[in-house]
């Protein structure tokens, strides 16, 4: 179902800690994107669904056994890999195939920063890709900024102090959460 549908179900938190994920994001926005939400939205995933039982599996495994499996060890590259396979399966593969060579043009531009695990988040706008170094991922964004077919880029970290608040309960920090309740 489109994302919009999303609002139906409560969602649960995202919640990262630093000392788990050793990289440093990097934000990028499209210039003049159209946004992809409501019936257009829903024609889109029409069009483009059912993915192959094969793309599925090979989603699965990749997020299951290679993403968490490289979250868990810490181990950058196989983090980044693991997010490259998946722009290439899939429904991702058909979300970055509608927007064309705009789109391919931003991932080649992030690569060419040395940002690795570049992709687009749901339709884009946005892009995401990784660094090692806090250093790395602003010089990344400054040279982004410069470009023709991006409106910006940011390199972000985590926010260490940030809260979760669940109905009927006080407001707690993230990792407190985290701690105390899985989130599935």
């Amino acid at each position: 179902v489109p994302s919009s549908a999303a609002s139906i179900h409560p969602a649960a938190p995202l919640l990262c800690w630093r000392a788990s994920l050793p990289f440093f994001p990097v934000l990028v926005k499209a210039k003049s994107w159209e946004l992809i939400y409501g019936e257009k939205e829903r024609r889109l995933f029409n069009q483009f669904t059912p993915v192959p039982c094969r793309e599925a599996d090979q989603c699965a495994r990749a997020v299951y056994m290679d993403l968490q499996s490289a979250v868990v060890t810490e181990d950058f590259d196989a983090f980044c890999s693991a997010l490259s396979e998946l722009s290439t399966i899939g429904f991702k593969k058909r979300e970055l195939d509608f927007r064309g060579d705009a789109a391919k043009v931003i991932l080649r531009s992030m690569a060419k920063t040395g940002l690795n695990g570049a992709g687009m988040s749901s339709w884009g706008p946005t892009f995401f890709g990784f660094a090692k170094s806090a250093g790395l991922a602003q010089q990344a964004a400054l040279e982004l900024r410069s470009h023709p077919d991006i409106e910006n880029a940011w390199s972000a970290d985590f926010a260490t102090g940030a809260t979760v608040k669940f109905p009927g309960e006080e407001p707690a920090l993230a990792f407190s959460v985290a701690t105390r309740q899985q989130i599935v």
